[in-house]
């Protein structure tokens, strides 16, 4: 009787195992900073103090982006005029709009606020 039950614990501890081995899937690497711009859906951008920062985005052409705007205390714009993008940013505090960039967009392009002379950056178009 003992040899049974040491053996139904044997078991059960083994299809235990064999249960959370299943529901566990693979183990993922622990992310260890910002996401390449292939792997980022998000764009984040503060509008603090009438500055935008960071003053460099990367994204990859042909990719889109949700583009979340933060620190609001007043209207702007997210203007790249070579990509024909005119975002008129009203909502305060935060405000997510979509960015997508053409697959045949490269290079550097300029973006700005044109409510605010000294607001922009650069948007830095990587090949996919």
């Amino acid at each position: 009787m003992i040899a049974i039950k040491g053996l139904a614990m044997a078991i059960a501890a083994t299809v235990g195992v064999l249960i959370l081995s299943a529901c566990g899937g693979s183990e993922q690497p622990a992310s260890t900073g910002t996401p390449s711009p292939a792997q980022a859906t998000t764009l984040r951008l503060s509008a603090l103090a009438n500055k935008y920062s960071p003053t460099v985005l990367d994204v990859v052409a042909g990719k889109s982006y949700q583009l979340e705007i933060t620190d609001i205390t007043e209207p702007h714009t997210f203007t790249v005029t070579p990509l024909g993008v005119n975002i008129f940013v009203s909502q305060m505090r935060t405000q997510t709009s979509n960015l997508t960039v053409p697959p045949t967009a490269q290079g550097e392009m300029p973006f700005f606020c044109s409510l605010h002379v000294d607001m922009g950056g650069t948007l830095r178009i990587q090949k996919p």
